[in-house]
Parts: C-alpha cells; structure tokens; sequence
C-alpha cells in the first residue's frame, strides 16, 4: 500500500548520521494503519550540530574548561610557560575561538605555566696549578761519559675538572738541556668541589693529586 492517502510529516534532528539520512519513521515500517486517517512521521537526520567554539583565551583554567564543556565540547588540557599570560589562564584553544565546529569535538587548551625560571649557573671556583717538571736521570749517574746527548722524556699533564673529564690538558718533551719546565693549567670546579690533576713521564705515573687552590706540583 502506498502513501498517497495518508499524510506525511517530516522531522529534522541532529545525529551522527549523514544529512538527509531517514533516521527514524512512525508508525514502524510493517504495521498496518487505516488509510486516509493516519499521518506518517519521517526523522530525517540533519547531520552533526555546529556550535561556535567561545573565546576563552585570558580566562582562568576552570572558566575556560566550563564554557567549552558548557557549548558541547570535550576539553583537553596541556600546559606551558608563557611570560606574557599569568600561570593558570589560557593561552590558546585549538580549534581556536569563534570557529564553528562539530557538537561533542574535542577542544586542545593550553594552559601558562608562567614565566620559566632559569636554573642558576653553579658557583664556580677557577685558580691555576703550576706543574713544575725536569729531566730525570733515570741512571741517576749525571757524570757518565756514555750518557746519550740525544735522551728524552715525555711530560703528560691530564685534567678532570668541570670542563675536562679525564683530558689530556698538555703534553712537553724534555731533554738532557732542560733544567725545568712549568705547565700552567687553569682549572675550573664547583664551589666546594676539588679537581684532579695526574702527571705522567713516558708512560709512567709520578703524581695525581686532588686540588681545589692554586699551588705548585713538583714532578719528581
């Protein structure tokens, strides 16, 4: 049985559904109604509603999360530091406010942590330790006509301090002719804190020592 004797209504309402989509009917598709007396009701769907995001940008965290909850919309929250917007106010929304967007979208605040702090630069101590070095006899015999003219040693300076791990700050070669010969190494620690300075000739250790002043190390 066709519609045409009986009168036809047609209901609009949001939905998920596409616009123009039959969402709903009355009677029920397969009851039996008596013709000319009985008037059908289409729901038609007019898609997802629009609603206007507000404008919350400078309102306070809990303002803003209750006009944006209060217009339809979920609301997540993210916060950074901003020096121009007080801590706790908005600085942003996305999508932003004045935008038309779907009824029940979700809205991207972004809170003002305030200004960030800089960390303060550590006190620091800075001095230089004098590494005093000669040429060693290692015959301990200076009046040894076959002593060989050519005979050399190596002086290694290495570092730990703020700015060294563990370096290699300096490295001298003396020889027979050298009577001394001063390194100096600037050294830089935390207030409170000592560097470490090892000497090496050739490749054996002579002296590691802790510092936290200026002084002189004598290599033996």
């Amino acid at each position: 049985m066709g519609l045409e004797n009986n009168s036809v209504n047609v209901e609009q309402s949001y939905s998920d559904q596409a616009r123009g989509t039959i969402i709903g009917q009355t009677p029920n598709a397969g009851e039996e109604v008596v013709p000319g007396e009985t008037t059908i009701v289409f729901s038609v769907s007019a898609g997802t509603e629009q609603v206007e995001v507000p404008d919350v940008e400078g309102d306070s965290e809990a303002e803003a999360e209750e006009s944006l909850t209060d217009a339809g919309f979920e609301v997540e929250t993210e916060e950074e530091f901003d020096d121009t917007v007080e801590e706790g106010n908005v600085i942003r929304t996305d999508p932003s406010g004045g935008s038309t967007e779907d009824r029940g979208s979700t809205v991207n605040m972004v809170v003002s942590q305030g200004e960030e702090e800089e960390e303060p630069e550590p006190e620091t101590e800075r001095f230089t330790v004098n590494v005093e070095a000669s040429f060693k006899d290692e015959e301990d015999n200076e009046d040894d006509e076959n002593e060989d003219d050519s005979a050399s040693q190596t002086i290694t300076v290495w570092l730990t301090d703020m700015n060294h791990d563990d370096e290699q700050y300096e490295q001298i070669v003396l020889d027979s002719d050298d009577e001394n010969e001063t390194i100096e190494v600037p050294v830089t620690v935390e207030e409170g804190e000592e560097a470490t300075i090892t000497v090496q000739r050739d490749d054996e250790e002579e002296v590691s020592r802790d510092v936290d002043a200026a002084e002189t190390l004598q290599v033996p």
